[in-house]
């Protein structure tokens, strides 16, 4: 007998099978697994340390970081009235370049803040905003606001793992983004290998299925069946990658106080 829930069989689907490798899925919220091998890793970073699947070599573990709000975020600019549909963001992105006058901020806390802080009294907030500022530039914050939540939980699973995350592989119905997807390869500094198929955790329910029945003889096989999708690499500089995070914690650290909480 063979069975997983979603984020585990999402990361056998990516064919993360290896300890240090890492996927992402994003659908209305975003979730974050590293393998981490035949050993539990603790977490010191506010992260989750869980039995990612096991068989009759033993268990394989992972460290799990969720943030609350991605899909939802690009649905809620939507209702605003900022985009027209899901599908408008690359448009709108492509036809007004990163202006070097206004540097608006978006922490996109809809629904609080997941790991590493678990503050679900946390608010979103745009910070930075001059009567310059136009839909392309909210738009644009809002969605490095996810990038820079899913770049906060990818370090500290580095840190707590201490295990260098060479890629991170993704899936889900945001991947389709391509803004979102260079975002996220500038904000960790190393490709994002975004899959095929969008919903790894299919494919992961059926490769660990095959691998229990005997139709495959090994997990090179799971590799080998795997279809590979387009990779992303990162643009930006080390020195932007760390002054647009320090921005962002900056302003998470604002978002966090402005109603007189002691955090």
């Amino acid at each position: 007998m063979a069975g997983l829930v979603d984020q585990p069989a999402a990361l056998f689907g990516q064919g993360c099978l290896a300890a240090g490798q890492a996927k992402a899925s994003y659908g209305t919220g975003c979730f974050v697994y590293l393998n981490t091998g035949g050993a539990p890793r603790p977490s010191a970073h506010g992260l989750l340390t869980t039995i990612a699947w096991q068989r009759a070599g033993g268990a394989v573990y992972a460290l799990d970081g969720g943030v609350f709000a991605a899909g939802s975020v690009v649905q809620w600019l939507v209702r605003l009235g900022l985009l027209s549909d899901a599908a408008d963001v690359d448009t709108l992105l492509a036809s007004v370049p990163r202006p070097s006058h206004e540097d608006v901020t978006c922490v996109p806390a809809l629904a609080g803040l997941a790991a590493p802080y678990w503050d679900r009294a946390a608010r979103a907030s745009w910070l930075g905003m001059g009567l310059g500022s136009d839909r392309a530039d909210l738009v644009r914050a809002a969605l490095e606001g996810i990038a820079c939540r899913v770049a906060q939980v990818v370090r500290a699973m580095e840190q707590d793992a201490a295990l260098p995350i060479d890629a991170l592989r993704v899936d889900g119905g945001l991947t389709g983004c391509a803004a979102l997807m260079q975002m996220q390869a500038d904000l960790l500094g190393i490709p994002v290998e975004v899959a095929a198929e969008a919903e790894a955790t299919l494919s992961g329910v059926c490769f660990l299925a095959a691998r229990a029945s005997g139709v495959w003889a090994d997990d090179g096989e799971v590799l080998a069946n795997r279809r590979g999708g387009r990779v992303v690499e990162p643009k930006a500089s080390d020195a932007e990658r760390r002054d647009r995070l320090a921005r962002f914690e900056r302003a998470v650290a604002l978002v966090r106080e402005w109603d007189g909480r002691d955090v």
